[in-house]
């Protein structure tokens, strides 16, 4: 039963949610939940790549979904934006430096660490390995937020230097996800904002995983 469980829940967090039930507000035993699935998910030496936020604020949140960008046009001429973001609650995850101080501990005891940091240059494996933690958080999260019953939505489509000002944050931000009350009353793809106009589907490929 446990198994089947886990594996509806993968299949269900495939989906895209476009639409919102906000009248509903995610309980905050469930909040800790989630925040647990993106602070303690593994990560590079368990360095910490990023910096994550959890915004329930229906103004900044909207802030943010006007700041980004679906790459489409609707009949009318409107660009599309990210309908994702307008969950009820948006998790951001921003870029963290704080793996330089980890690293700056470890060069006591560390020589490779030592000669990373003396020679004044970033190594060529930290950007994959940011986007690589980011990643990880993010599917914890889509995961988890799939197992507690919840509707999720990724967004990378964004203006960045308009969100990074919204949230008044020190580094970039790397990535977008809503998560939350799907609305039962429309379509899964059907816009939040626009009646009628329903975004494409894209359906999983089959990825063919060997046993040697």
């Amino acid at each position: 039963m446990f198994k089947k469980m886990i594996t509806k829940a993968v299949l269900s967090s495939q989906r895209c949610q476009r639409n919102w039930n906000l009248k509903k507000r995610v309980p905050e035993e469930d909040i800790e939940v989630l925040k647990t699935a993106i602070t303690e998910c593994p990560s590079k030496q368990n360095y910490i790549f990023y910096k994550p936020h959890m915004i329930t604020n229906r103004e900044t949140i909207d802030k943010i979904y006007h700041n980004t960008e679906d790459g489409s046009t609707s009949e009318d001429g409107e660009r599309i934006k990210n309908v994702q973001t307008l969950a009820n609650l948006l998790f951001v995850f921003e870029y963290s430096d704080e793996w330089q101080q980890q690293v700056a501990e470890e060069a006591v005891r560390n020589q490779e660490a030592a000669d990373f940091l003396n020679s004044g240059s970033v190594h060529p494996s930290i950007e994959p390995q940011r986007l690589l933690s980011i990643g990880i958080a993010a599917g914890y999260l889509n995961l988890t937020a799939s197992m507690l019953g919840y509707q999720t939505g990724c967004c990378t489509c964004f203006n960045r230097p308009a969100v990074q000002k919204i949230l008044g944050t020190k580094n970039p931000i790397g990535l977008l996800m809503g998560v939350g009350f799907g609305d039962e009353t429309r379509p899964r793809r059907e816009h939040h904002k626009k009646p009628g106009y329903i975004f494409p589907t894209h359906s999983k490929k089959m990825i063919v995983a060997e046993i040697r």
